[in-house]
């Protein structure tokens, strides 16, 4: 048991090497509980007296640690992102992957003390962009530290293993969980309705009824087939004429799918800045709140507006407000930090229903979601647009 939780295999695992002054490797799915490893490390190093380092991939996830960690340990732990610094020199200290790798170079002295580091999302060690800071961060840190790496997406956990052993003193223990306990339904969106994807047949998605128009037994070959190419390219010049209206459409009947069946709140992923805000406005004509939560929201914004001084003048701090009194909100890289925070805080309360939000909100966050949407499973790498893929 640990604080009145019965552990897992893998959480008991896990513990005891964190005890025995072990690296740790887990691999456990989403919702297993891999956050009470690291609460247990925390613990530990505060009643140790010694400190103890978190770092997270995205400020949402710092920023969220950062709120969880303080309500248990309050002066003990401080934060260090781009954005923000609270008490610098405290036993526990959130940081961004980033500014620990830069501490390591600029400022060892800083370590000395340091006992443990946990690397929440390992994982990021393959991104192409920013997985050397991960591996500096492993390689270089002094020898006396210790890691404990979290992840629920590790393919090849015996070959990271590996390359720790060769290149950190100290035993490790891979853990490893595999079962799920918050199942996954997938479903496919058409433009108008929903396949599940065990359902569908020879991995093809049916056309909408607006896209079948025209189509008959000869559809591929002679005049039926020309008319519908026509028809077809008179859609999509009148859809650029509009605005790409078409996609618009297709999300707020998405949007009225999720909202129908009660599948709220729900986190709309979508990979471009300007129609995170896009979508939001939208929706507006949509309100997902009762009185009673609206009139909780308004307390919660006026309580935030004083916490950080919000100009609520200022035309976007006026539209995101009149969009949660709604139960909507959009995040993306782009905000104030202060409209960022707000956001998050306001999610975790359960009092925004439906939010549309780039990546920069989906890694590690424990936000509570009963569905979340992808606008599309193709994004840009950095140099080419590619299709995502599970690990």
């Amino acid at each position: 048991m640990y604080k009145d939780y019965k552990l897992d295999r893998f959480q008991r695992e896990a513990l005891q090497a964190v005890r025995a002054g072990d690296h740790v490797l887990v691999s456990a799915p989403t919702g297993c509980g891999k956050t009470l490893i690291a609460e247990y490390a925390i613990e530990q190093a505060l009643e140790r007296g010694e400190r103890i380092i978190y770092t997270a991939p995205i400020k949402a996830l710092s920023n969220q640690k950062f709120r969880d960690f303080g309500a248990m340990y309050g002066a003990k732990v401080g934060i260090m992102t781009g954005d923000v610094t609270i008490n610098p020199g405290a036993q526990a200290l959130i940081m961004t992957t980033e500014i620990f790798r830069n501490t390591i170079f600029d400022d060892p002295s800083r370590l000395a003390d340091v006992r443990y580091v946990i690397h929440d999302e390992v994982h990021y060690l393959d991104d192409p962009d920013r997985g050397t800071v991960w591996e500096e961060s492993i390689i270089f840190s002094p020898p006396e530290i210790r890691f404990i790496g979290l992840s629920a997406t590790i393919s090849n956990l015996d070959q990271l293993a590996g390359w720790i052993r060769e290149i950190r003193p100290g035993r490790l223990r891979v853990v490893r969980e595999n079962r799920r306990p918050v199942p996954l339904h997938l479903q496919i969106w058409n433009g108008e309705r929903a396949y599940d994807i065990a359902q569908l047949k020879g991995n093809h998605v049916p056309l909408p009824r607006s896209e079948r128009k025209g189509r008959g037994r000869r559809g591929r070959r002679g005049t039926e087939s020309d008319g519908a190419d026509e028809t077809r390219a008179l859609r999509r010049r009148r859809r650029r004429r509009r605005g790409e209206p078409a996609v618009v459409a297709q999300m707020r009947s998405l949007i009225d799918h999720i909202v129908e069946r009660k599948h709220l709140p729900a986190i709309v992923f979508v990979f471009s800045r300007a129609y995170v805000e896009k979508y939001a406005r939208r929706c507006r004509r949509l309100d997902l709140l009762d009185e009673q939560e609206r009139a909780r929201i308004r307390e919660h914004w006026r309580s935030l507006a004083l916490e950080f001084e919000l100009d609520e003048t200022e035309p976007r701090t006026a539209a995101l407000r009149d969009l949660l009194l709604r139960g909507i909100a959009y995040h993306h890289a782009g905000m104030l930090p202060t409209l960022k925070e707000v956001v998050e805080r306001l999610f975790t309360s359960g009092l925004i229903k439906l939010l549309f939000a780039t990546e920069t909100f989906a890694l590690g966050v424990n936000m509570p979601a009963r569905a979340v949407a992808f606008e599309t499973l193709k994004k840009f790498d950095g140099i080419k647009r590619d299709w995502m893929r599970s690990r």
